[in-house]
């Protein structure tokens, strides 16, 4: 037992490691393939045959490892997480993060994998297995790593220097803040990018290869694991409005503690 958590997490980390390497190799087997398989999701979003497949491979594995930890997985999610809100102790899983690069054969995507208690991560990887770039972290670490190498946050202070990251909620009703966002922040920050995947930009803020990251309404295995990473390499996590996050929230600001606070003067950002 580590602390008050269920399980042992050194040892849950170990197995978190190696898992999302197996189901990496199958997602870089399906990049490489001639069909997809690719069908319509909602509104502005699609599953391929790989979300499918990564997906079923993580949860057997979870399942026969840890029996009794409940999992919260994009594909099988009915959108009601009334019952997980509930739960102190469960798996959130993003088997393919940016299924649009994706399908695209833009390499711009990652598998995404927390460990949530208490409606927070503590333990989290984030893997893409084009570029092998393994990024992970746990609550009770030593920092964040990437491949074995500890990282940090971009030591940027000067807000007109800055790059940020934000990106299109699928539903079109919702797509107007994302407007309003760049708005406030066009003119005031020094690149604003949007790349099409929550998972793998925020841990690019955990090892400084951008400055922040914003969204004004995501999903929560869209960033779980990749804000527990952020936070041990030092970054702030909280909603758009500067408030309290927990995995359940719509909104997220993920910075250093002083491009964090620029930010959230800039006419107030979730007005």
């Amino acid at each position: 037992m580590v602390k008050d958590y269920p399980i042992n997490l050194i040892k849950a980390e170990k197995y978190l490691i190696d898992l999302i390497k197996e189901a990496g190799k199958l997602l870089e087997k399906y990049f490489h393939a001639e069909n997809l398989g690719k069908k319509p999701k909602g509104e502005h979003d699609l599953v391929t045959e790989a979300d499918l497949a990564v997906d079923e491979l993580v949860i057997k594995k979870l399942k026969k490892e840890f029996p009794r930890i409940p999992i919260l997985t994009e594909e099988t999610s009915d959108g009601n997480f009334d019952r997980y809100k509930k739960t102190d102790f469960f798996w959130l899983v993003d088997p393919l993060d940016g299924t649009t690069n994706f399908s695209r054969g833009l390499p711009h995507f990652a598998i995404a994998i927390a460990l949530v208690f208490g409606n927070q991560p503590i333990l989290g990887a984030v893997y893409n297995p084009l570029y092998r770039n393994l990024y992970w972290a746990r609550k009770d670490g030593e920092g964040a790593f990437l491949n074995g190498r500890q990282i940090t946050l971009s030591k940027e202070t000067e807000l007109q220097k800055t790059v940020v990251c934000l990106d299109w909620s699928h539903a079109l009703a919702l797509r107007n803040k994302t407007l309003i966002l760049t708005g406030k922040l066009l003119g005031k920050v020094g690149h604003i990018k949007m790349m099409g995947s929550a998972a793998t930009d925020i841990v690019h803020v955990a090892c400084g290869k951008i400055d922040a990251y914003l969204h004004a309404n995501c999903f929560p295995w869209d960033y779980a694991a990749s804000v527990i990473i952020a936070r041990k390499a030092g970054a702030k996590v909280t909603d758009i409005s500067g408030k309290k996050w927990d995995v359940f929230t719509p909104g997220i600001l993920v910075a250093s503690s002083v491009i964090h606070q620029k930010l959230l003067k800039l006419s107030n950002l979730s007005s």
